[in-house]
């Protein structure tokens, strides 16, 4: 299998939408038999939320693909809404398990809150940036909206979480808040290199494309089942 570039690579039909549904599929099985059993309110939740955006994971290439037909302000709104998903797909997860299932309304409010600032200040800098030159790249918003998601997931973990929340979650939850920003800073990494016109540039934009899509949820239930064992074991035996 050959392309004449990266680009012709990065769009083909097999890479996009079918290689990132190889993993999530595989998943949405052998999730079913390996899971552990759900103990506590804790562990049902990051059940469902991985149930539920699993499903948005795999829809998601799959609409882009189905949508590419349709008029620009379709592909924008499907654009944006799976942008939107994808970024409460983190937040959800991290505030409602900091403040604890108990406090889920809270936690899905500050998450659907935090869901909206990055892509509001990327568009306002975009407008900005157009503002004083002549001509913007399209993948300038995109980096601006990378940058910007890396920022917040450093702060959240540096800033907030120290403060808030259950002590115990705290090692998960940095763990994922680290993977989203590995993988946006992968993105923002490619997408200079594309402003650069360095067609390798889409040959990396791949990898970060597939910890997004294919690995995310299997990566943040995986890492949760080892923390929830890891908090077990260290109870039973300080219960001895």
């Amino acid at each position: 299998m050959s392309f004449e570039s990266w680009h012709a690579f990065y769009y083909a039909d097999w890479q996009w939408p079918w290689a990132l549904l190889v993993v999530p599929v595989f998943w949405s099985v052998a999730r079913r038999v390996g899971a552990p059993r759900q103990r506590d309110a804790t562990a049902r939740f990051v059940s469902i939320w991985a149930s539920v955006f699993l499903f948005e994971t795999m829809l998601d290439p799959i609409a882009g693909v189905v949508a590419k037909d349709a008029s620009e302000a379709v592909q924008t709104a499907v654009s944006l809404f799976f942008v939107l998903a994808g970024d409460f797909r983190v937040y959800s997860l991290v505030f409602v398990l900091a403040l604890g299932v108990g406090s889920l309304g809270r936690g899905l409010g500050l998450a659907a809150g935090a869901t909206a600032v990055v892509p509001i200040v990327a568009w306002l800098v975009n407008q900005g940036l157009a503002a004083g030159l002549d001509e913007v790249p399209g993948q300038v918003l995109w980096l601006v909206h990378e940058t910007l998601f890396v920022l917040a997931c450093f702060g959240l973990a540096r800033l907030w979480l120290p403060g808030h929340g259950d002590v115990s979650e705290r090692p998960y939850l940095f763990r994922v808040l680290g993977y989203a920003a590995g993988y946006y800073a992968l993105w923002a990494s490619a997408d200079v290199l594309i402003l650069a016109n360095v067609d390798a540039g889409w040959l990396l934009r791949g990898v970060p494309n597939q910890l997004y899509y294919a690995f995310t949820v299997p990566v943040f239930e995986v890492l949760y089942w080892a923390s929830a064992k890891a908090e077990s074991n260290s109870s039973d035996q300080s219960a001895r």
